[in-house]
């Protein structure tokens, strides 16, 4: 059995440069999956992204995800990307195992929460406003900074 990706939409091009493209994960011409690589818009085109990597359910545990994951990674390669970088929900036990298997490493835990309803009312004595451009100047010439240091 030969497992390819075939891509399913053109080259895509951002404003800045970045890329993107999803493709279908085939098994002998026969789509078994799909996945998007990217390059990561926060770390330019050196950088790229695995995202929406699935396999369906009759084709799992078969070795597809390896080979689409690592098919993936040589595009973002072509592209002069020389890190990747994947996100895997916690509960996603197979999905983690396969991350680890192929070299790669926690480098961070993000945690979403869905905002539902009115916001609530600032407490007493704060004020909401929007930034003068000035503050606005200074504070993004402070944040450019701290970034910088961060990384």
């Amino acid at each position: 059995m030969t497992t390819t990706l075939r891509p399913t939409e053109p080259l895509q091009h951002s404003a800045d440069g970045g890329r993107s493209r999803t493709y279908d994960i085939c098994v002998n011409s026969r789509r078994v999956g799909s996945v998007r690589v990217a390059t990561d818009p926060n770390f330019g085109g050196a950088a790229g992204l695995i995202e929406r990597l699935r396999v369906d359910e009759p084709d799992r545990g078969r070795g597809r995800g390896t080979v689409a994951a690592l098919a993936a990674e040589e595009v973002l390669r072509g592209w002069g990307c020389a890190d990747v970088s994947i996100s895997v929900p916690a509960e996603a036990t197979a999905a983690l195992a396969l991350a680890r298997a192929l070299g790669y490493t926690e480098r961070s835990r993000n945690m979403l929460k869905e905002l539902t309803g009115p916001a609530p009312e600032p407490p007493a004595g704060i004020e909401v406003r929007s930034m003068t451009e000035e503050e606005f100047g200074v504070w993004e010439a402070a944040a450019r900074d701290s970034f910088a240091r961060s990384w």
